[in-house]
């Protein structure tokens, strides 16, 4: 009887663990916990976006916002249907090029101009300002392919209604500030995921001025690498016509490959570095639902995330701390010109901007650039002034508005450091004593020239390297 009776008893806990189970099951899958971005279901849809970040950057992707599980499922549009396509990004310095990412997204914002400030700096090998200052020219290339598709089929008044609960908390508690720093900007309607390769080339081009030509330049030879890079059917502009003299024009280029989805590519390419190809084919067959990334966004569905607030002053007091909070989180450039050399046959000049010739009869034929300086005064930073004899350009720190001796002010010629500083490096000056005229390097030498007729001085100042 015992024996039954415990029998009886394991039969009857059995079947309610197994009800419990399956309760628990349900409940799981119909909470709006298991239906936010990121599921696997609905991904980053109806997320919270950072469009101060970089472009199209996981780490851009923020918080749930919409409760996707009271939305009607005819309202969710998804499609696992794969495709291909790319986008080319273009800038004579790193403010055009992430402006040219701006203007092809379409992003919109009341501070539109200022958004993406992170995109160069989420690359390891960019993430100091020097490193994207303005002597460098960008252009890129994202290699993407997709395989699902989510849209919203909804409009604001409905996504009004279903906001998630944590929303609304955080929306009570938190400062306008606080909540734009945790939300971001925008929410997401429209998205795609699948793998991205993203391509940055970055190069300096020393002979040419005008920020047009300069662009042109940076075109042909984004698009003279790629074939040499990707294998299998890689993406080149149809639009740009690719010239060697132009391509050529690029100096010291740099070229950044990073996969964001399907099989981890950090690679980086330099002009004096062997370039392995990148198989195309191998990399999109990686690409899988359980590696994939955020690869495009249709910024005409993306609402800028103050639209969802109902309370008109609070709605406000958002809105305006979220301009604030993209213009202050907008791309720093910093502004670095070239300083270029030219000689005439005695006395050596130094520009910020390059000819082939200087001088009114165009007596000093250009030689090359020596070294970079800042054209706005930075932190710590003193003028450096260009001086003049009638014979001899002299530049020093010293600030003698009646001249120095015989030389006579001309000009600011940039911004240099006084004493030492990390990322700077010496400018040594030399003296010919028999043409009375100065000479300077950043390469220290005891003398100078091709008999030792310049004779060591001292050192000027401290300017930025041509590189970094």
């Amino acid at each position: 009887m015992n024996k039954l009776l415990l029998l009886c008893f394991i039969i009857l806990l059995s079947c309610n663990d197994e009800t419990f189970v399956e309760n628990s099951s349900q409940q799981s899958t119909n909470s709006p916990l298991t239906r936010f971005g990121g599921d696997n279901i609905y991904d980053v849809l109806g997320m919270s976006y950072d469009a101060t970040e970089s472009y199209l950057s996981d780490i851009a992707v923020r918080l749930p916002v919409i409760n996707l599980s009271n939305i009607e499922v005819d309202r969710i549009i998804t499609s696992t249907a794969s495709g291909s396509n790319g986008g080319f990004y273009y800038g004579a310095n790193s403010e055009e090029y992430v402006k040219d990412i701006v203007k092809k997204t379409s992003v919109s914002s009341g501070a539109s101009s200022s958004l993406f400030g992170g995109t160069l700096s989420i690359t390891n090998n960019l993430n100091s300002k020097y490193s994207y200052s303005s002597q460098y020219s960008f252009a890129s290339h994202d290699e993407v392919f997709r395989i699902k598709y989510l849209r919203l089929n909804a409009d604001i008044s409905l996504l009004k209604q279903n906001l998630i609960h944590t929303f609304l908390e955080d929306l009570n508690n938190y400062s306008p500030e606080q909540f734009i720093k945790s939300y971001g900007t925008h929410v997401l309607c429209d998205v795609s995921i699948g793998g991205r390769l993203n391509i940055i080339y970055r190069s300096i081009i020393y002979k040419e001025n005008s920020t047009t030509m300069k662009t042109k330049i940076v075109k042909s030879g984004l698009n003279a690498t790629i074939p040499k890079i990707i294998k299998f059917n890689a993406s080149t502009d149809s639009e740009i016509t690719v010239t060697e003299s132009d391509t050529k024009k690029n100096e010291n280029w740099s070229l950044f490959v990073q996969s964001f989805g399907g099989k981890a590519i950090n690679s980086t390419y330099t002009a004096s570095s062997s370039v392995p190809t990148i198989d195309l084919g191998a990399w999109q067959n990686s690409i899988t639902l359980n590696n994939a990334a955020l690869v495009n966004i249709g910024w005409d569905k993306a609402i800028p995330i103050y639209e969802l607030i109902t309370d008109p002053i609070k709605k406000e007091l958002v809105k305006q701390a979220m301009t604030e909070y993209i213009e202050k989180k907008k791309m720093e450039v910093l502004p670095i010109s070239i300083v270029h050399q030219s000689f005439n046959g005695e006395d050596h000049y130094y520009d910020t901007s390059y000819s082939p010739t200087y001088g009114g009869l165009g007596q000093w034929k250009y030689e090359h650039p020596v070294f970079a300086v800042y054209s706005k005064q930075e932190p710590q930073t003193v003028p450096l002034y260009r001086y003049w004899n009638g014979q001899d350009h002299f530049y020093t720190t010293d600030y003698c508005p009646g001249g120095i001796h015989d030389w006579k002010l001309e000009c600011i010629l940039g911004y240099v450091y006084q004493n030492p500083h990390d990322g700077a490096i010496p400018l040594y000056r030399a003296w010919h004593n028999k043409t009375y005229n100065h000479f300077y390097s950043t390469t220290y030498s005891p003398t100078y020239g091709g008999e030792g007729q310049w004779k060591y001085e001292c050192i000027s100042c401290y300017v930025l390297p041509l590189d970094n």
